[in-house]
């Protein structure tokens, strides 16, 4: 079997490359295990264009998101079904120094204000007082939304099987790719490019790229009747409303994310748990967070847990290009808690400088992570 494009794993990464080399009348070939607890499942793929404790713009803003949104109606003009939404986001100034630091950064007019900021009364208004606990300084965002990355990938997964070509299977070592003359070969599957997107999984790390795992945990609450539609952000934690609720009111909120730097194994901890309903706490109303740590059958609302490694290289950015060695290997990867925001673009960009030559934006060039 012959392809342009042999992509091993199918996460947010493997995918984009997919849709942007399809579009482009490329014959491609998946190859991907099928694993339910990866980073790109877990992740609540949220786009947030304030983040951190210094409230940063997020990189490249006004570039990347336009070319994001544009991305994923594309994809749903093509499944028949959107699996991205744009969400307000209510973040709460509750850490100290943040109130003044804000201020400073509004005096400045640092970033785009105008693009990234909602200030209607809807957008800025209180959390429901039943719900959550009383707010203070705040700001909306407007410029922010969410992607359902596992329905998203379950959904391209079906139509890459039906008009390109999937294989259920695992790559153990990239030596496992063979180099061939008209590019590489594996498991009787021939290809110009053979792109290496496993995360952080070792066999999707070029030598001599520095990438670290950062485990992140994620809560499933169970919740019927909470008017919340935006997603709230406070304490360094995030509570996202579901995509839809049933006849009864109930739906299924996420919460979290964890950044554990020092673990080993990616499933769920309590720790992890206890990080997150910690920070619940100073943002649910005092009723509705007595119920984190019941269990189910007593009222409880934590229906679920989640966990995996996200691969974070050195600036929160990804990375792409050909392997400084075998050019018939290429990688892209890093895309960290980011990646729904940042990857569209550049998965495009990557596309067209394997296949037509095109130059890689410095600042993701793999070159330049191994120069």
């Amino acid at each position: 079997m012959r392809v342009d494009l042999l992509i091993f794993g199918q996460g947010l990464a493997g995918t984009l490359v997919a849709w942007q080399a399809h579009w482009r009348g490329l014959r491609v070939a998946i190859v991907d295990p099928g694993e339910t607890e990866t980073a790109s499942r877990v992740a609540a793929g949220i786009i947030n264009p304030i983040t951190g404790r210094r409230l940063s713009q997020t990189w490249r803003l006004s570039e990347l998101f336009p070319a994001a949104e544009t991305f994923y109606a594309r994809v749903a003009g093509d499944l028949g079904q959107a699996h991205y939404r744009r969400l307000p986001i209510l973040r709460g100034l509750d850490l100290d120094g943040q109130p003044e630091l804000w201020q400073r950064r509004l005096d400045r007019n640092d970033g785009d204000r105008e693009l990234v900021f909602a200030e209607g009364a809807q957008e800025m208004a209180q959390p429901d007082p039943d719900w959550f606990s009383p707010m203070g300084a705040r700001f909306s965002t407007r410029v922010s939304g969410q992607l359902r990355v596992e329905a998203f990938l379950e959904a391209s997964r079906d139509f890459f099987e039906t008009s390109q070509h999937v294989v259920t299977d695992r790559l153990e070592t990239p030596e496992q790719i063979a180099d061939h003359p008209s590019g590489v070969a594996w498991n009787g599957i021939e290809a110009e490019v053979a792109l290496l997107s496993t995360g952080a999984a070792p066999e999707g790390v070029p030598r001599g790229l520095k990438i670290r795992r950062a485990r992140g945990d994620v809560l499933q609450l169970a919740l019927s009747g909470c008017p919340e539609r935006r997603i709230v952000n406070r304490r360094g934690k995030w509570f996202l409303p579901p995509a839809e609720v049933n006849s009864s009111g109930r739906g299924i909120y996420l919460a979290g994310s964890t950044y554990d730097w020092d673990g080993c194994d990616p499933s769920p901890t309590k720790e992890g748990r206890r990080i997150v309903e910690n920070s619940l706490a100073g943002i649910l109303a005092p009723e509705i967070s007595r119920r984190l740590s019941l269990p189910e059958s007593d009222g409880g609302i934590v229906v679920g847990h989640r966990s995996a490694f996200r691969p974070v290289v050195h600036g929160s950015r990804l990375v792409a290009g050909r392997d400084p060695i075998r050019s018939g290997l290429a990688y892209f990867n890093g895309l960290g808690s980011k990646g729904v925001l940042n990857a569209p673009l550049f998965a495009g960009q990557l596309v067209d400088h394997l296949f037509g030559g095109a130059p890689l934006d410095p600042e993701i060039n793999l070159d330049s992570y191994l120069s």
